[in-house]
């Protein structure tokens, strides 16, 4: 108890209200007894607190199935919660009998008497009670779902009748609601469950639950609702007399904030588990309080996602379940481009909060979700007492050029049930006017100036959607002056990056499952989507915009449900084209016939050095297709020209852009000119073709075109000839064993740098770390990538020490994605053969850089020596031990480099015996060290204890080694959920004492002491 109460004394100190909620469980089996040690244990940690911050605490108690005493059960009431179950009938004398093995319970409640609170309403199912502060009311809400307990707990036997208390539930509508019972609704019928949901989360804010006795916090949202979920660990685990949690949320009314946070006992005291945030609740609250209503086909369409997604755990997918808040960027008015200043980046879901400063136009490509993020802010201002209308360009007629009024009438009229006379005495300033496909609209373009002109001027909360190929230019040019003097606002919708692509993955991971938010399963789950995900996109194969990632997420539950091998990533290709294909023709015959043709087109693309082809000439290859395939005149859609150009780029295959059509996404041509290759792979020219390319690997196209092949084969002719390129590269070196052949580096450094494992949120360090990967890998630093159309023709003595590092790269990259397409049907041999190549390869590169850096030791050691000295005085070998220091953290960080390299080519569990078998091939220092590194990373979330164990004993004189293991593990406990019992039997297993240093940071080490 003193535990407890030193933990929360302090921070009661803080707080004008406290309040306890016990969400079940009090006892173990209902007994008296049992309740009197309980009554002990609470009144003592209430009267202890009270004493301490001179103010009185209120308790509330949900009861659990523990609760109930069920020596009192009998057959009446099992054969009344049968028919409970199966006719869903209630009255006061079943209730009473239900409840009658929880009379050791509620008399045990009455023992506690809360001052601050008013009782609304209270009965053995439900208590309804209310807190008042400075005319602001908090409504605590208590359901028994205990009531129909067995003595052994099953899915489908909770049941309760939430519709009985509508009227008592809904007057709880002037102030922040928090609903707490003890079991989750996952433990009703799933159609009990979905209902109860649904009602529950309607009327509340916060939810609390307890009987799985894990922690976890989680936020669900649905169309017109928003929850935050918290389910509480168990204060006393019976288990395990160790094992002690519990939740605190603070709530801070007048800055609409909250915070929550989760106690764990650990070495005599309660520690707080990572550092939370103050989180905004406003959103929360009023999404419930909205004024304007809108009708059933307008929330119909509103909340449509506009494509034909399936989710293997929801019949019908709808917008909120998947969608995330895009960044914008800023575009210059006058010039239509974003590229003349520093980038101004804003997230989209901020809109809303330049209410009332200014119209806004956003431009954004096709599928790059204008419609979806127009819906979202429709609905986001919505819930915030604005009255948004929504405009298709289809609704833009000549009519309406000169009487927007009009058209914004008959819209409200046929998007909401309310009173149109309301919406006529709105404030305009609250009317938000979107339209969607603005370049759509079937006017000429200077109708369609003068109508923009029209709406600005009477609806300055105006935002317009356009297509980034309608340019800006053809908008503002004549209106330049109109147009700045409105303080018209212009932003372009980026691509995504890591971090929102993960954000999208998650969304997607947890539908059907929330309760799991937070576990290590679903973390698991993302990351491992994420690789994959990040794999299919590359360098911009495909665009980062959400109508694709999400039917990649798609393809791969397809996948999965069709027991596809889940790295084969040319079918997830294929299945992306043939979705796009879909657009023209459902039919598999048709489908092959444009395939073909795409496939023929990116021969003659490569073969004639060219991107781009005219229309003329475009024309005349497309005559000589029908003629060499002898397509069929009744195939009109194919045969005529305009009408196979218009399919074509209406299913996003080709596009049309100042004059010349190209494919319009790298991935389209890489597919094509790969399946080319696999397909024509026995013949002599083809594989003379591909020995030359996979020569020049450092080239991105080739390197490109060449993963792409192995994305249609495993051919036999292409996997030796990269195995035979993967023994020539850096042939002359030795490869890395991290044993003796590191003494150099270890000479530098008298013992081991120091570490500390800090306790860091996981999800927030994942965060950081992917906010990091977009800084690194900005998309607008690939616009240098589409240079790698531009194949070079050096000779092979013209390939540098760069340029070979980097066909070590590719060839590692291309090696490792044949074990991952292949896994399956590859022999065991043929894969550790593979792997055994992908090793060296990596090892061998790291010994040339280990080359260079013992060659430039001392000279490297003399500038360092400078650069501290000048810095700050200290004596000889104080800056002697600092500069060696530095120089063996360069070095850990260009090992560690290397090893990260390896491990993602390769990483996989699926391929855990190839790895044992190389290990057993190459048995060195190195090999167990890549190994470990996959373990950690790529094997779920499980912790080698015996390798770790093994690999620390073996390494103890080994300053660098051990240095690496220690990191890597140390990264391992900031990337995954641990308990606390697990996390200090990790820690002290490598033996980290308390002082720290992360080799990611040292090539940007400042010299400063």
């Amino acid at each position: 108890m003193k535990f407890l109460v030193d933990a929360l004394k302090n921070k009661c100190l803080e707080l004008e209200y406290i309040l306890i909620i016990i969400t079940g469980d009090i006892a173990f089996s209902g007994k008296n007894e049992e309740y009197e040690i309980a009554y002990c244990i609470i009144s003592d940690l209430k009267n202890e607190l009270e004493k301490y911050i001179k103010n009185d605490i209120d308790i509330l108690f949900a009861p659990g199935n523990h609760d109930c005493n069920f020596e009192e059960n009998n057959s009446v009431r099992d054969t009344v919660i049968k028919s409970i179950l199966r006719e869903e009938i209630i009255d006061d004398d079943k209730i009473k009998v239900c409840c009658s093995i929880q009379n050791n319970y509620f008399n045990f409640i009455k023992n506690f008497e809360n001052k601050n609170l008013e009782v609304i309403f209270q009965d053995k199912l439900i208590s309804i009670n209310k807190y008042s502060i400075r005319e602001k009311y908090i409504y605590f809400i208590m359901l028994n779902t205990a009531w129909l307990s067995g003595i052994n707990e099953e899915y489908g036997r909770i049941y309760f009748p939430v519709d009985i208390y509508k009227d008592k539930l809904e007057q709880c509508n002037d102030g922040i609601t928090i609903t707490f019972f003890h079991h989750p609704t996952k433990w009703c019928h799933p159609d009990a469950a979905n209902y109860l949901d649904d009602k529950i989360e309607c009327i509340s804010d916060f939810i609390l639950q307890g009987h799985e006795h894990v922690n976890s916090e989680y936020t669900k949202i649905t169309n017109d609702n928003k929850v935050v979920y918290i389910k509480g660990a168990a204060l006393q685990e019976s288990s395990d007399q160790d094992e002690s949690s519990f939740n605190t949320v603070v709530i801070n009314y007048s800055t609409g904030m909250y915070m929550q946070n989760i106690y764990n006992f650990n070495n005599e005291k309660y520690e707080k588990n990572g550092k939370n945030d103050w989180i905004n609740y406003s959103e929360i609250v009023r999404k419930k309080k909205k004024k304007f209503s809108m009708n059933e086909d307008n929330i119909k369409f509103i909340t449509d996602i506009g494509s034909n997604l399936n989710h293997p755990r929801k019949d019908k997918l709808l917008l909120n379940d998947i969608f995330i808040y895009p960044t914008l960027e800023e575009v210059n008015i006058e010039t239509g481009r974003s590229d003349d200043y520093t980038e101004v980046l804003i997230n989209s879901s901020k809109l809303v909060d330049f209410n009332n400063e200014y119209p806004m136009i956003i431009y954004g490509d096709e599928n790059s979700g204008k419609t979806c993020l127009a819906k979202k802010i429709y609905l986001d201002y919505l819930d915030i007492d604005c009255c948004p209308i929504y405009i298709s360009s289809s609704y833009i007629k000549n009519k309406y050029i000169d009487n927007v009024n009009k058209l914004v009438k008959n819209l409200f009229i046929e998007q909401y049930s309310d009173d149109d006379e309301r919406f006529n005495q709105l404030d305009n300033k609250r009317k938000i006017i979107i339209i969607d496909d603005f370049d759509k609209a079937d006017i000429p373009i200077k109708m369609k100036k003068k109508f923009l002109e029209n709406v600005i001027s009477k609806y300055k909360n105006t935002i317009l959607f356009c297509n980034n190929i309608f340019e800006l230019q053809d908008l503002v040019s004549d209106s330049n002056e109109y147009m700045v003097s409105s303080n018209v606002k212009q932003f372009r919708l980026k691509k995504f990056g890591h971090r929102l692509r993960n954000h999208l993955i998650h969304k997607w991971n947890i539908i059907g499952c929330e309760e799991l938010d937070g576990d290590n399963e679903i973390i698991v789950k993302d990351e491992e989507s994420l690789r994959r995900m990040n794999i299919m996109i590359g360098k911009n194969y495909i665009p980062a915009v959400p109508f694709y990632l999400l039917t990649i997420l798609q393809a791969f539950e397809v996948g999965n449900e069709h027991n596809f091998n889940d790295s084969s990533y040319g079918y997830y290709y294929e299945y992306l084209i043939l979705q796009t294909l879909n657009k023209i023709s459902d039919k598999q015959g048709d489908k092959d016939a444009f395939i073909s043709f795409m496939i023929c087109l990116a021969k003659k693309f490569y073969y004639e050095r060219k991107k781009k082809i005219s229309s003329t000439e475009l024309e005349e290859f497309h005559t000589w297709f029908c003629e060499k395939y002898r397509v069929s005149k009744t195939f009109r859609s194919f045969i005529s020209f305009d009408k196979f150009i218009s399919n074509m780029c209406k299913a996003n295959i080709l596009s049309f852009r100042y004059d010349m059509y190209q494919f319009s996404y790298k991935y389209i041509y890489y597919y094509s000119i790969g399946k080319y290759f696999g397909d024509n792979i026995q013949k002599v020219e083809v594989q003379n073709e591909i020995c030359e390319i996979i020569k020049k690997l450092y080239v991105e196209e080739y390197a490109n075109i060449v993963m792409f092949i192995v994305h249609h084969t495993k051919n036999e002719f292409i996997l030796n000839t990269l195995l035979n390129c993967a023994t020539n590269i850096f042939s002359d070196k030795e490869f890395v064993k991290l044993e003796d052949d590191i003494s150099f580096i270890n000479d530098l450094q008298q013992e081991l740098p120091q570490m500390i494992i800090e306790n860091i949120d996981v999800y927030k360090n994942r965060e950081k770390q992917l906010i990091k990967l977009d800084e690194e890998n900005d998309e607008d630093k690939y616009i240098a990538a589409d240079k790698e159309d531009d194949i070079s023709d050096k000779s092979d003595n013209e390939i540098d020490k760069i340029n070979e590092l980097n066909f070590s790269f590719k060839t590692m990259e291309i090696l490792g994605q044949i074990l991952k397409n292949y896994w399956g049907s590859l022999s065991g041999d043929i894969r550790e053969k593979i792997g055994c190549q992908l090793y060296l390869v990596g090892l061998r590169s790291l010994r040339e850089t280990y080359e260079i850096l013992n060659e430039a030791k001392d000279k490297l050691l003399v500038i360092l020596k400078k650069e501290i000295d000048t810095k700050k005085s200290k004596n000889n070998d104080w800056v002697e031990k600092r500069a060696r220091n530095l120089l063996f953290l360069f070095t850990s960080f260009f090992t560690k480099s290397c090893i990260d390299k390896i491990s993602s080519c390769i990483g996989d569990d699926k391929l855990s015996e190839t790895f044992n078998d190389i290990e057993r091939e190459l048995n060195v220092n190195s090999v167990k060290i890549i190994n470990l590194s996959i373990k950690l990373e790529y094997f779920g979330g499980k912790f080698p204890y015996s390798y770790v164990e093994e690999l620390i004993k073996k390494n103890e004189n080994n300053i660098l080694a051990t240095f690496l293991i220690k990191h890597m593990v140390r990264n391992y406990l900031y990337m995954y959920k641990t308990t606390y019992r697990d996390k200090n039997k990790i820690a002290s297993l490598i033996n980290i004492p308390t002082k720290g240093i992360d080799i990611h940071k040292a090539k940007n080490i400042s010299v400063n002491e």
